[in-house]
């Protein structure tokens, strides 16, 4: 607590802890809140290193438009402080469980359920800032914030601006380029004047992608080569995920993905989309990003052998069947576990191979058999003994103790 900016959180009662992240001009902290009595984040913006349309132009919009936005998908902001030393701090609400891009980098390409689930929270935060006449023009999965629940939280207003329309009440375009090029609409690429809107449309479009696949839809190394791509309208899925993706989903990538302005689905059309038929009345089902995931590899698998994938433990709770027992098993241990051993990856279970686990669920049971295993001898065959296994591999060994020798 040596520097000035420091004391001056624990001085309105914030006490530090560990830092989220850190850039050229800014740094996140956690801190715990002893007026709100709950942990936050603290943005601290170094005005003095930041570059000056940062702090001329950008900054105040950021400043100006957060503590307008109230809704349950977009960060809440609880102070702003600006100090004499050059420091600007805002106080916000905490995401323990990071941003979109390492949750799709740990996990892989999302089950679909947590697709339509995520996208509509999102969908929902950039509805509702249209509605209040903001366009966000930096959305990226490291701008969407995940909190202790998993939900979506929209954050970093930096780029964002108010919508203007002129005498005729047609929108006035923008000019200037904002945010990511893997995020940009071509238009915007091209230098051309924009919708800021659609712009937001198109990111949007890409952030459903790489969701879905788990990778960018466009290699961003070399721009020029992506804007030609972009033109031709050459979207491809990959294989691994190209028959496990509904066509409602990938209709729905495609339509947000055009290079066509004109031709590119707008709000209205992706909030009525079939992609998200049924979805309010399936809204109280437990999502599998809260317990264990199902990947990509479980949903290729269950395509082609036409089985049924294990139900999670929270579902099976909710659904009245037995949960047998807690899960607490590393997937990426397992994984390297079969490399090492050369055991042959058992999509859906864990372990122990117990139905009620998943694969990237923990299991707190002794690991016995493999599940592909099945009963080697009928239960009516032990011996009864509990240290007899009606699930080994060899038949019970012991003498059976029949009623009429028993005294």
């Amino acid at each position: 607590m040596g520097e000035p900016w420091e004391r001056l959180l624990k001085d309105r009662g914030y006490k530090i802890q560990n830092t989220l992240g850190e850039g050229a001009y800014s740094k996140v902290k956690s801190a715990y809140s002893n007026r709100l009595g709950r942990e936050v984040a603290i943005k601290c913006i170094n005005t003095k290193l930041a570059p000056k349309d940062f702090v001329e132009k950008f900054l105040p919009r950021e400043l100006q438009t957060l503590p307008l936005l109230r809704h349950e998908n977009i960060v809440r902001v609880y102070e702003i402080l600006e100090a004499s030393d050059g420091y600007v701090y805002i106080v916000m609400e905490a995401a323990r469980n990071g941003d979109m891009l390492r949750f799709v980098q740990k996990r892989g390409a999302l089950p679909e359920y947590d697709i339509k689930r995520y996208f509509w929270e999102l969908c929902q935060a950039i509805n509702y800032c249209h509605e209040k006449n903001i366009c966000h023009r930096d959305l990226k999965c490291e701008n969407l914030l995940l909190d202790k629940n998993f939900k979506l939280l929209l954050t970093d207003f930096g780029f964002s601006k108010p919508m203007n329309t002129d005498a005729r009440g047609r929108m006035v375009l923008s000019s200037t380029f904002c945010g990511s090029a893997a995020y940009a609409a071509p238009e915007i690429i091209q230098g051309k004047p924009y919708d800021p809107r659609m712009h937001d449309m198109w990111s949007l479009g890409v952030i459903l992608y790489i969701m879905s696949c788990g990778h960018m839809p466009f290699d961003d190394s070399n721009v020029k080569k992506m804007l030609k791509i972009q033109l031709k309208n050459h979207l491809r899925f990959p294989p691994r995920v190209n028959d496990v993706l509904s066509g409602e989903l990938k209709t729905l990538i495609r339509q947000l993905i055009q290079p066509d302005v004109t031709q590119r689905a707008t709000m209205a059309k992706v909030l009525e989309h079939p992609f998200f038929y049924g979805y309010q009345e399936l809204r109280t089902r437990p999502s599998t990003a809260l317990n264990a995931t199902t990947s990509v590899a479980q949903q290729i698998y269950h395509y082609f052998t036409g089985s049924r994938p294990p139900t999670s433990p929270a579902a099976a709770a909710a659904a009245g069947q037995e949960d047998k027992g807690g899960c607490s098993h590393d997937a990426r241990r397992q994984s390297r576990h079969q490399e090492s051993s050369g055991a042959r990856p058992r999509h859906g279970f864990c372990e122990t191979g117990h139905t009620s686990c998943e694969v990237t669920s923990t299991c707190d049971s002794t690991p016995a058999v493999e599940t592909r295993h099945r009963r080697s001898h009928d239960a009516t065959d032990c011996c009864g003994s509990s240290t007899c296994d009606p699930y080994q591999r060899s038949p019970c060994t012991h003498k059976r103790v029949r009623p009429s020798h028993r005294k």
